[in-house]
């Protein structure tokens, strides 16, 4: 395994897949910095609530599109050097190399994820608003999760798909579909991946009526542990089913 990721690590580099994602990473920070001055400039809207929903809002958006381009990146070399074909004769089989691939792009998000949230802390800091190391970790581990679902369905179709225009578009798609059902009653969300980053979000938004119009703002969840338990297995579930589904169209 650790010569497959290896391997990974190599196609990803040949391809250019980092720069890509890097790129959407700063992205986010800078978009996000900007969205907090916003929400900072009141006061009495301060709290750890509020910075980690802007992170969950921006990340509904901006990871389905860049995990949609890193998987397509690192899937279409498969397809462009035929290796897909010369696996079978070879011994090996495509759910493997498929697994690979989805551990391999869960690993390098889950960077990418820590590198991003170390700005939380940093904004707390800045506006003297308390730390909460229970919600920010919560936020890591949902948004760990929530991704690896991104990855096995984009890693799937990539490999599935010689046209890698649909797989992304899937994932263009996907991101505009995130940011539009974080505004939707959590019930709806849990229907589509895309909108896992803010079913697993240690925070929801509400609406509050003030005077003859409404605010919104963010308050924390419950039960986080056992939801991101459940959606963990569910995402080793689709894993070993999309794999198992390769296998058999490998097989043929």
């Amino acid at each position: 395994m650790i010569a497959n990721l290896s391997l990974e690590r190599l196609k990803a580099k040949r391809t250019k897949a980092y720069s890509i994602s890097f790129l959407i990473l700063i992205i986010a920070m800078m978009w996000i910095t900007a969205s907090n001055l916003q929400y900072m400039r009141v006061p009495e809207r301060r709290n750890f609530s509020i910075i980690v929903g802007s992170f969950s809002d921006l990340n509904a958006l901006l990871f389905p599109i860049a995990i949609a381009l890193f998987c397509s990146k690192i899937s279409d070399i498969e397809h462009k050097g035929n290796t897909l074909k010369l696996l079978i004769p070879s011994g090996q089989n495509i759910g493997s190399l498929y697994i690979s691939k989805v551990i391999y792009a869960g690993l390098f998000f889950t960077l990418l994820t820590l590198l991003q949230s170390i700005m939380i802390p940093v904004i707390a800091k800045k506006y003297q608003v308390p730390f909460e190391i229970n919600m920010y970790l919560h936020h890591l581990i949902g948004l760990a999760i929530a991704n690896l679902f991104l990855i096995a369905i984009q890693v799937f179709l990539s490999l599935k798909l010689e046209k890698q225009a649909i797989s992304i578009s899937i994932g263009l798609f996907g991101g505009f579909l995130g940011i539009m059902m974080s505004r939707v009653p959590e019930v709806l969300r849990q229907i589509l991946p895309w909108g896992y980053i803010g079913v697993l979000s240690p925070v929801k938004m509400v609406s509050e009526k003030v005077g003859e119009g409404a605010v919104a703002r963010f308050i924390p969840k419950t039960g986080l542990g056992i939801r991101e338990i459940i959606y963990f297995m569910a995402a080793v579930g689709l894993i070993l089913l999309f794999s198992n589904v390769l296998n058999k169209k490998g097989s043929r």
